[in-house]
């Protein structure tokens, strides 16, 4: 469960960053607030079904694809306490997937709710670099693979998708 957590959260980060750096060409607040703040819904409800349809796609669609091959009924495989189980474990992945998403982007509205636009847009993206950053760590020492690598990995990503956000911004700008 907290790998599926701290993945929403880095998505939730990674999707926030794109809609605040877009926003804030507006130069409004206000716009900035109300986009990231639809950002962080729409990608919350997102990552919520996302897994939700790992469920569909995985179990229900690895079922049917052995009653189509044995040519036996699986309708009781469906409804067996392991096959709900599994269920129920989708669901609250889908949940957390969900919620975690909501937090990070919600992370990067704090600065800019308290500070100057441009003072919180700076500090919205230094809190989301070091955030990746110690978040990719952590699910390396969850995963069992090398943290340092894993949080590096994740920061580069974030800092590379956080530059073409802002090269995007300023093309649009001077153009």
């Amino acid at each position: 469960m907290q790998k599926v957590a701290i993945r929403g959260a880095i998505d939730g980060l990674t999707g926030g960053i794109g809609a605040i750096v877009g926003a804030s060409l507006t130069l409004d607040p206000r716009v900035v607030l109300v986009t990231g703040f639809v950002s962080a819904i729409t990608h919350s409800i997102n990552d919520f079904f996302a897994y939700r349809r790992e469920f569909e796609v995985d179990l229900l669609d690895s079922t049917k694809r052995l009653e189509d091959l044995s040519a036996i009924d699986v309708n009781y495989i469906r409804h067996s306490p392991l096959f709900l189980k599994r269920k129920r474990e989708i669901q609250k992945k889908a949940l957390v997937a969900g919620i975690s998403s909501l937090i990070g982007n919600i992370i990067l509205l704090i600065p800019i709710l308290l500070l100057s636009l441009f003072q919180g847009i700076m500090v919205s993206m230094i809190i989301a670099v070091v955030t990746v950053y110690l978040l990719g760590f952590l699910l390396g020492k969850f995963t069992k693979e090398d943290k340092w690598k894993l949080a590096v990995e994740f920061s580069t990503t974030f800092i590379i998708s956080l530059m073409v956000a802002l090269v995007v911004a300023w093309i649009w700008e001077v153009y």
